[in-house]
């Protein structure tokens, strides 16, 4: 966890990034000797969960409702905003459009994203959520290891009923173990009368 520690006055904005879908949101800033700092959440789409999760600090979680998270807000609130022009160029999106045209409009999209983290992290909710997605996230672990165990049993099941085509074809000559399927030359599939792979059937 991230321990308690006088924060530098004032964070200065150089980069925002948020996730098309709603997911992750990257704050990226300076301190007052230029050092760089990333505050962030990470997006969520669980089943049981919803949403964004905890503040992070240089990917580190902020203990909630502390005095280092109440240091951390208040310079957020405080900061200034000064957008690292090569930065936007580098992207995708901006080529072909020059800074001039851009920086009002990707201004204001920071200054959004960096109120909506505010809003975010001092809400009611939002002390219920390493609990909420605790539960969410085990509950996920669950579910998958449920539908893992399902796939195993139902490909023991199909692999049962090729050995046991492949005995029966073999009774009959028509099938060697590693032989190929004369259509797409794959053995996994091939039992001596039809394949599963390309689903040739022999006639």
């Amino acid at each position: 966890m991230v321990t308690q520690q006088e924060l530098p006055a004032p964070f200065i904005v150089r980069s925002v990034r948020e996730c098309a879908d709603g997911g992750a949101t990257e704050i990226y800033v300076d301190d007052e000797n230029l050092v760089a700092h990333c505050l962030s959440v990470k997006g969520y789409l669980l089943p049981n969960f919803s949403g964004k999760g905890p503040l992070l600090y240089d990917g580190t979680a902020v203990p909630i409702r502390s005095e280092f998270e109440s240091q951390v807000l208040a310079q957020l609130r405080r900061a200034e905003f000064n957008l690292d022009k090569a930065d936007y160029e580098s992207r995708i999106y901006s080529r072909g459009r020059p800074w001039s045209e851009m920086e009002n409009e990707l201004l204001r999209c920071a200054r959004g994203l960096v109120q909506a983290l505010l809003r975010h992290v001092e809400s009611r909710r939002y002390v219920e959520i390493p609990e909420l997605l605790s539960n969410a996230l085990k509950q996920e672990e669950v579910e998958r290891r449920i539908a893992k165990a399902q796939r195993k049993a139902k490909d023991a099941v199909k692999e049962e009923a090729r050995q046991t085509r492949r005995r029966a074809s073999e009774a009959m000559g028509l099938y060697k173990p590693e032989d190929p399927c004369p259509h797409c030359g794959f053995t996994y599939g091939w039992d001596g009368r039809s394949c599963e792979h390309c689903k040739y059937r022999r006639g």
